[in-house]
């Protein structure tokens, strides 16, 4: 995955020499998904997450070099990617957490059922 990213920012490079800056549409889309990103890290995300997050940061990163390249499609479909891990990252995060809360709840109801079965045993006595 690094050796493509590093191919991919070669030829991003050697491309952008003639190209001209990106629109303002693109460059405020940046914007908002490095602020959206950002405060996703923030979030039980940046622990749950990790992985996704830091594949989010490199679309972006991506992203970027395309549209200063002068390939705007190129900067939109690794922006919409960006984006859709960003969400994935939230989601897998929510995932998780409620995964972690089943599991103490189910140690909760373990203990209690073995309190009303003693009960239940004592008064049938």
């Amino acid at each position: 995955m690094r050796l493509m990213s590093v191919l991919f920012l070669l030829i991003i490079s050697v491309t952008s020499a003639s190209a001209a800056p990106p629109s303002v549409a693109i460059t405020e889309r940046l914007q908002n998904l490095r602020g959206l990103l950002e405060k996703t890290q923030k979030t039980k995300a940046g622990t749950y997450a990790k992985d996704v997050i830091e594949r989010s940061k490199d679309t972006l990163v991506r992203g970027q070099l395309a549209a200063e390249s002068g390939n705007e499609l190129l900067a939109a479909q690794a922006f919409d990617i960006a984006e859709l891990l960003i969400k994935f990252a939230s989601v897998k995060a929510d995932e998780r957490e409620a995964s972690e809360l089943s599991a103490t709840r189910r140690s909760e109801l373990k203990v209690i059922e073995t309190q009303v079965d003693a009960y239940l045993q004592g008064r049938e006595q």
